[in-house]
């Protein structure tokens, strides 16, 4: 089973940023944004924000890139392979003032498409850590994620259904990602530590049912702050 980490860290300011959106008598803040290829094909990406490229280096499946500060209002993401220019998929978005983003690129061929996301980063705990789960598997059912001990976190999420972030307990778990109506057992993540303070989003990817250019299905673990 491949797990793979990213950490979407995104420059200093982004500490403030959260901090600033818990305080009403500050100004408006310009949106962030946090892009992550989940485009199951074992091609790279190339990443443009309004022509604009932002990655240093082509974006591998399961590639994220730190939060990017933006201005507030609409853009067009585009994605190309990493050696053409030609669009493999352009999609136009808005972003909020005082908002942070995680864009997806999912599916592929004439599926592929962007999933915006909202990251509601702006609680902090000093006894919590926080979850949320992302089915971006094109071909799987709808997927719960659990402990290994069965307590459920996640129930039925369908592809491209994103969760809020939920409290969890600090402390190192085992999870495991099954088909929400039979309970086959797709992914077993061990011995992930969950830090107080910190948000962490798990996804589900790849293909259950990969053809021969197509990545496998896996899961990934983002920690976003």
């Amino acid at each position: 089973m491949k797990i793979s980490t990213f950490y979407c860290v995104a420059v200093c300011c982004m500490i403030s940023l959260t901090s600033c959106l818990k305080n009403s008598s500050v100004d408006e803040q310009p949106p962030y944004v946090s892009v992550i290829n989940t485009s199951p094909t074992l091609g790279t990406v190339n990443i443009y924000v309004d022509g604009t490229v932002l990655n240093s280096g082509a974006v591998p499946f399961g590639g994220a890139l730190a939060y990017s500060q933006v201005t507030a209002g609409d853009h067009t993401f585009k994605f190309t392979t990493a050696s053409g220019t030609e669009s493999l998929l352009t999609k136009a978005v808005s972003l909020s003032a005082d908002k942070i983003y995680s864009f997806y690129l999912t599916g592929k061929e004439e599926q592929m498409d962007g999933l915006l996301v909202e990251d509601d980063l702006s609680v902090s705990s000093t006894d919590k850590a926080f979850v949320r789960f992302i089915n971006l598997s094109p071909d799987a059912p709808a997927l719960d994620l659990s402990t290994a001990d069965g307590v459920m976190l996640f129930s039925a999420k369908a592809y491209r259904e994103s969760t809020a972030f939920n409290a969890i307990n600090p402390a190192t778990y085992t999870l495991v990602i099954k088909d929400a109506s039979t309970a086959v057992q797709y992914a077993a993540i061990n011995a992930i530590a969950f830090t107080a303070g910190k948000y962490y989003t798990i996804i589900s990817r790849g293909m259950l049912v990969p053809g021969s250019i197509d990545q496998p299905f896996s899961s990934q673990i983002i920690i976003n702050l």
